[in-house]
């Protein structure tokens, strides 16, 4: 895109940072909270951290994160997309396959997210938190939208990078030596019914172990 004003910078500058700040804290929180009631997956992908660590002579870097590919798994939240329904304008005419119907030029669509991952032609049983579903093998027998928290084409979020990295990074140091539980407070989370992004209703609480 080209830019012709401060303004201009200033707002894409903002619009970085607001879109890799507020949806990373929001996808964090639901891993957290799935992995706390799901205790074999947080010390699998706590023993995944602490092998690459090892690996790194203690210390997290940007390779290790990325040789995290079970944590990588977990953060992929189908079940929890935080911007629930892109809003799109079509470019040209287009006939949906097999159906009888034409979106104009100029149409103002919106795609549920939220409807494409918990659609259970895509993911079976999709209620179920189950990092498996994103192992590599798996996600290649996939169309490439069935998943897109980000969005997709050219429309893509631009803080996409900076979010993941910044929440993988949180979630390794703070599953690395700590384990979590579920507080009874949170045991049934119930989601925001008026927020913009997708959220809790409430706090996440969250019991907190340090472990050897």
């Amino acid at each position: 895109m080209e830019i012709h004003s401060f303004n201009e910078i200033a707002a894409q500058a903002f619009v970085f940072f607001i879109a890799g700040f507020e949806t990373s804290s929001s996808t964090m929180t639901f891993a957290f909270y799935e992995m706390a009631k799901n205790q074999e997956v947080l010390d699998k992908v706590r023993e995944e951290i602490r092998r690459v660590v090892a690996k790194y002579d203690g210390k997290i870097t940007y390779d290790g994160i990325m040789e995290m590919t079970y944590m990588s798994q977990v953060f992929d939240g189908w079940k929890y997309p935080i911007v629930a329904t892109l809003q799109r304008i079509t470019t040209k005419d287009y006939k949906l396959p097999g159906e009888d119907v034409v979106l104009k030029k100029s149409s103002k669509i919106m795609i549920s997210l939220q409807g494409i991952h918990h659609d259970p032609e895509i993911y079976p049983n999709p209620e179920k938190f189950d990092p498996d579903r994103f192992t590599p093998e798996n996600k290649e027998q996939r169309h490439a939208c069935a998943y897109m928290p980000f969005g997709e084409g050219p429309r893509i979020c631009i803080g996409m990078r900076f979010g993941i990295m910044q929440a993988k990074i949180g979630m390794a140091i703070m599953l690395k030596d700590y384990k979590y539980t579920l507080h009874p407070d949170s045991r049934d989370m119930k989601l925001h019914n008026k927020s913009i992004l997708l959220a809790p209703a409430g706090k996440v609480l969250l019991n907190i172990e340090k472990v050897d």
